[in-house]
């Protein structure tokens, strides 16, 4: 169904307290969080639980280390984090994505009809909770992006 698997790796978090929070071990929490802290990006889009409607899952965007907290737990709802790129592009921010590989896709293919978004540099935030692989070497869930003006 996936094709072949070249590589497996397991991941956890580093700090503690996320590791027990998040889900799958804060993996992506802590990726999440680590360009944020590092200065290298100033939001990632994600989605997380709703604090009124915690069934739900929204589309939110996170600035800091606590916000991407605040998000953490696993989310398989029918909402994806790509519908805040747009306004980050246009505001100029360097944002990276996590997500799940069919969102990622769909900022590729946003890619391919609007160049500030492929010109982008991807980076180091990875993530992606399947072990699916993108067509460029990226891992699956993994995008960031700089504004391209």
């Amino acid at each position: 169904m996936w094709g072949p698997i070249r590589e497996f790796h397991r991941a956890w978090s580093a700090e503690s307290v996320v590791r027990h929070h998040a889900a799958a071990g804060g993996t992506l929490t802590g990726l999440g969080r680590y360009p944020i802290a590092g200065g290298e990006v100033d939001a990632i889009p994600h989605v997380r639980a709703p604090t009124t409607t915690p069934w739900l899952t929204e589309a939110t965007i996170s600035r800091t280390g606590v916000d991407m907290y605040g998000g953490a737990q696993s989310r398989y709802g029918p909402l994806a984090p790509p519908v805040h790129v747009k306004q980050l592009l246009d505001g100029g921010e360097r944002f990276a994505v996590v997500a799940k590989p069919r969102d990622v896709s769909a900022i590729r293919t946003r890619a391919r009809m609007r160049p500030a978004v492929n010109r982008a540099p991807r980076g180091r935030t990875a993530g992606a909770a399947s072990p699916t692989t993108a067509s460029d070497g990226l891992p699956a869930g993994a995008l960031t992006g700089r504004s391209a003006g």
